[in-house]
């Protein structure tokens, strides 16, 4: 496939929508809690699925862990400028200033070079070319500087890449070739890094999870756990000291619908189990109780509208609400209480992808 860099510049302004479980009206997108509608392309989806276990009472909308039943979060979408070209596995991450940076990605005919900023009130600014046109990597900042691992285009590579004030340079190599990770942004024995969870390397999947960090010997790679079984394209995000995954790719060739926490004390659990099985969704958490699992493929391959909250207390599973159009395979990242949703796959097609950026308030 022919290189990409990401050129256009014709960019939407700044937009917002409104939502309530289904698409009506304007200004913002919110999401009440308890919604129960379903996804435009999966009308069969329950509003809740097969609870470890309930509980009475009024929980805080902060996610602090209790034993009290769940209040579910609302999560409220704000439209941005619309990225330079229309793209799908983009890798995405959120530099020191809290903007989401995009590295890579796939058009439907070919694989992209750019690293962009995402300015939440501005225009995308390309900030540096990847050595070589890539999708489907895990990238995520580590002090100042973003590392891109992996990714591919007909083959999976190997390398890890740094980006730092618009200067690109090879910070080594992986222990083996991986596309369709996932990088999480963790803090491991007093140290901040990144955790790099799942993928393949074109014939084996990755169970071993490795946390990457920065020290005086420069970027190094450390075995922090290894996985119960191999998954591509999962959902995973970061609560506290916990990281939970939901979702993938199996070994078999089909899809999951598991959802597994691990903690450095407990190791890792199943924890749950969607209503229906999906990948390339994206995940957020609302404090260090709720995960959110948002959009993704499903089985029979269209790409879903539905945001699933597992609450991590009662291992309930409910449907929150929607995202503004059915999307998989989309590039997502986490600062804090806001969330960002980059590009992505609209329709039951490799072959077509969207330009549209999407801020979350959660």
């Amino acid at each position: 496939m022919k290189p990409g860099t990401l050129l256009k510049t014709s960019l939407l302004s700044l937009t917002t929508l409104t939502f309530a479980g289904m698409l009506s009206g304007c200004g913002q997108a919110v999401f009440p809690n308890n919604t129960t509608g379903t996804a435009a392309t999966n009308t069969s989806q329950s509003g809740k699925s097969n609870g470890a276990s309930t509980a009475s009472g009024g929980a805080k909308k902060s996610g602090a862990a209790t034993s009290t039943a769940p209040v579910w979060p609302t999560v409220h979408f704000t439209a941005l400028h619309t990225l330079p070209v229309d793209m799908l596995g983009d890798a995405l991450a959120i530099d020191p200033a809290g903007n989401p940076v995009i590295s890579g990605g796939y058009t439907g005919a070919y694989s992209l070079t750019g690293v962009v900023r995402v300015n939440p009130t501005g225009a995308p600014v390309v900030l540096a070319n990847l050595p070589q046109p890539t999708h489907d990597a895990a990238a995520g900042y580590i002090g100042s500087a973003l590392y891109v691992f992996g990714g591919g285009q007909n083959a999976s590579y190997n390398s890890i890449t740094k980006v730092s004030h618009g200067q690109v340079s090879s910070a080594g190599t992986l222990p083996d070739y991986l596309s369709d990770a996932t990088a999480v942004p963790y803090r491991w024995q007093g140290q901040s890094g990144l955790l790099i969870v799942g993928g393949y390397n074109g014939q084996a999947f990755n169970r071993t999870v490795r946390f990457a960090s920065v020290g005086s010997s420069g970027l190094t790679l450390q075995d922090v756990f290894t996985m119960p079984v191999g998954l591509r394209y999962i959902a995973a995000t970061a609560l506290g000291n916990s990281v939970a995954y939901a979702g993938g790719l199996t070994t078999s060739g089909s899809i999951t619908n598991t959802v597994y926490l691990w903690s450095p004390s407990h190791g890792v659990q199943l924890i749950a189990h969607l209503p229906h099985a999906l990948q390339k969704a994206a995940a957020f958490h609302v404090g260090s109780r709720y995960l959110l699992v948002a959009g993704g493929l499903l089985a029979n391959g269209q790409p879903s509208t539905t945001i699933y909250g597992i609450d991590l207390v009662t291992k309930q599973v409910q449907v929150i609400g929607q995202l503004p159009s059915p999307l998989a395979d989309m590039g997502y990242a986490q600062s804090g209480n806001t969330g960002y949703i980059t590009g992505g796959e609209p329709t039951a097609s490799y072959t077509q992808a969207t330009n549209a950026a999407w801020k979350l308030s959660l």
